[in-house]
């Protein structure tokens, strides 16, 4: 009997390649992608009060193999884990999710950049249809940060958001900053899965796919065989990055500063060290 949802989530993280790897996974024999590669079903009120019978017509009824999505709200955002979990339990059956990891800096910045390029050229398409269902608070932060009349500058981004997460803010977006701190969103999860049912994939393993799909193979326990070359391109959804200023530069360095000690945390949590803090 095939199962009507996924088995399988790619959690985020955002800016970390879940685009890519997303349409890696659903060429190969024994991977069913959903429709849409977000659905932002634990994550979103409006689509999770669909319910789940909804939700599983994002996913095509024919598909056999595994099936899934990859949302990056689903890393960072408090409330998917306990909605993740509650659904596992309703439809007996145990989830696997990949997380996606890269350098927080970098992450940041491409963050702040695709959004600048957003506030430059896609403002009103993306506020009328891409933040049509967020939250109300959400939508309304990031609508008023696209419709500003100048908008902020990478150090004043970061700057905004480390004044919310030092004064505890609940609001969740803007958060160029905040989506870097893996070891506290992962915690969080690992409240209520096991660390077995967690594969981590750092951003540059993307860009070799025989290795990459070799290592997915062993977590999902498939086999994919054969398969051909596959173009990657770790630049989907990247938008036109200015020339580095010396005061870009200047932040990035105090971010790196600042997310030394919880990447130590996350290699310590997960067991895999990059060269983020080198």
């Amino acid at each position: 009997m095939r199962s009507k949802g996924p088995t399988l989530l790619i959690l985020g993280a955002a800016k970390a390649g879940t685009t890519t790897l997303y349409n890696m996974l659903k060429t190969q024999p024994g991977c069913a992608g959903a429709i849409n590669k977000e659905i932002r079903y634990f994550s979103m009120d409006y689509y999770y009060q669909q319910g789940p019978e909804w939700y599983h017509q994002q996913f095509s009824e024919n598909s056999d193999g595994i099936k899934f999505e990859a949302t990056p709200h689903y890393l960072y955002f408090p409330a998917v884990t306990s909605r993740v979990h509650a659904y596992q339990r309703a439809m007996k059956r145990q989830m696997k999710f990949i997380v996606l990891l890269r350098e927080p800096v970098a992450r940041s910045y491409s963050a702040w950049n695709m959004e600048r390029s957003f506030h430059q050229n896609r403002s009103t398409e993306i506020i009328e249809n891409h933040y049509k269902y967020y939250n109300p608070d959400i939508r309304e932060a990031l609508t008023a940060l696209l419709r500003s009349e100048v908008f902020p500058s990478f150090p004043q981004a970061v700057a905004s958001d480390l004044t919310r997460l030092k004064n505890k803010d609940a609001l969740l977006e803007p958060s160029y900053v905040r989506k870097g701190l893996y070891v506290e969103q992962l915690v969080r999860w690992l409240e209520y899965f096991n660390m077995k049912h967690f594969c981590f994939i750092e951003f540059r393993e993307l860009s070799d796919p025989p290795a990459l799909l070799k290592k997915l193979e062993i977590f999902l326990d498939v086999e994919f065989g054969s398969t051909p070359g596959l173009p990657i391109n770790l630049k989907i959804n990247a938008g036109t990055y200015l020339a580095l200023s010396d005061e870009n530069r200047q932040t990035m360095e105090m971010l790196k500063e600042f997310y030394a000690p919880y990447n130590e945390k996350l290699f310590q949590l997960i067991g895999q060290r990059y060269d983020w803090n080198d």
